[in-house]
């Protein structure tokens, strides 16, 4: 069965959820299936390292053009206009300038078309090859349905419910617009839109599946859960310490991590610090010049890139304060995979079953959060025992088998309707 697969985040190096889901299964089932594979060059190196890993796939790396002097120079021009216009945006509306979800929300921005050169690569190698099933990975290609043939099977993988994660933000906002509802509105019809067009839609979660039963026909979405490989680093702790340290991970061009974060350093960690002078806050991930200037704080140390974190985060506590988005977090499964203990806010852990106080801690309010840390900071032998069952409920209810044989009847079951 040949497979296109397009994507807008190549699957290597898998230094995000995103990546890793997708990396899992197409090593997985890169023997069992003709996989092609386009996406937008990121790096040439990470390309050809995974080109090398995977000999039986076809790569279509996009590469964009290069531009002559006169397009850059017009286009530095553009962004130029464009940052005075948004300046002068906040300095004539002070109150919503101060909204610092508001300015980053996705709700500011009418989902941008794809790249026209980028489409018309698709639709080259779709002419020139035949495929018995074209997939789409993530809400920033949704609309490529749009120009796929009408004759091939077409599947979306719904990474993050868009429109969820639109509303949550809308629900933080401190300043309130009579235009928001009504983009709101525009955003989700145009989901909705083109999901119809699919013939089949693929959530990471239960819970993201029962929300979309709820506009979709039910016949039309499928759950096919990550495939997580459940190798545990070592052998569990006899005895977990506390090392006085805090991990968070991931990028900040993901803005729930951003948002999370930032929300965490200035309502929870004060709280913490005056509790524990000594905790330090480590936030792995490509933290840019800007953000860490936006988030300082003495306590709060920013490693770069670090090779093993084995070392970094022995002994400390896992924290997941998100508070939008959708679909899953696989930096927790990293965390019971390396016995680390996690606290999280409950959409942190949504999709995920594990239970409060028993396989991790849950907080939304900042104090709860704050003081469920510190207790917990002082009470090693608690830690030892959400470890453990987190470990054990891990190894319990997520299978990497029975991920990659979801998948794969998705597959075939469109296989036997050729």
């Amino acid at each position: 069965m040949k497979i296109l697969i397009v994507t807008p985040h190549f699957p290597f190096p898998c230094d995000s959820g995103g990546k890793t889901a997708q990396f899992n299964l197409l090593n997985e089932l890169r023997h069992d299936f003709d996989f092609s594979l386009c996406f937008p060059l990121e790096s040439e190196t990470a390309y050809r390292q995974l080109a090398t890993l995977w000999p039986e796939v076809k790569f279509y790396p996009y590469r964009p053009p290069s531009y002559p002097c006169w397009r850059k120079l017009l286009l530095s021009g553009i962004n130029f206009m464009t940052r005075i216009r948004n300046k002068l945006h906040r300095c004539l509306n002070p109150e919503e300038a101060k909204d610092f979800v508001r300015s980053y929300s996705c709700l500011r921005h009418f989902p941008e078309p794809c790249i026209p050169a980028f489409v018309d690569q698709v639709k080259d190698v779709i002419q020139k090859n035949h495929f018995d099933l074209i997939q789409i990975e993530f809400f920033e290609l949704l609309a490529l349905v749009e120009v796929l043939p009408e004759d091939i099977t077409k599947i979306f993988i719904h990474h993050e419910l868009n429109y969820i994660r639109a509303e949550r933000e809308m629900a933080l906002f401190t300043y309130h617009s009579s235009f928001d509802p009504d983009r709101f509105r525009k955003r989700k019809e145009y989901e909705f839109f083109r999901l119809k067009k699919y013939d089949a839609i693929v959530a990471l979660t239960a819970h993201d599946q029962n929300i979309l039963t709820h506009d979709l026909p039910q016949q039309q979405i499928f759950l096919s859960p990550p495939a997580i490989p459940v190798s545990f680093s070592s052998e569990p702790p006899s005895v977990f310490t506390f090392a006085n340290k805090l991990v968070f991970m991931g990028s900040p061009s993901h803005f729930p991590n951003l948002d999370g974060l930032k929300w965490f350093v200035e309502n929870v960690f004060s709280l913490i610090c005056q509790a524990n002078p000594r905790i330090k806050l480590y936030a792995l991930g490509n933290w840019t010049a800007y953000t860490r200037k936006l988030l300082a704080h003495p306590n709060l140390v920013f490693p770069g890139y670090v090779e093993d974190i084995s070392a970094l985060i022995e002994g400390s506590f896992f924290i997941v304060p998100i508070r939008i988005g959708s679909g899953i977090r696989m930096k927790i499964l990293d965390a019971v995979t390396r016995y680390i203990p996690f606290i999280t806010t409950t959409i942190g852990v949504e999709g995920l079953a594990f239970t409060d106080n028993v396989d991790c801690l849950i907080a939304d309010r900042s104090e709860d959060f704050a003081q469920k840390i510190i207790a917990l900071s002082q009470d090693n032998i608690r830690a030892q025992q959400i470890v453990f069952h987190a470990a054990k409920k891990l190894n319990d209810l997520y299978s990497f088998k029975s991920a990659v044989v979801a998948r794969q009847d998705l597959y075939r079951k469109w296989e036997k309707h050729e």
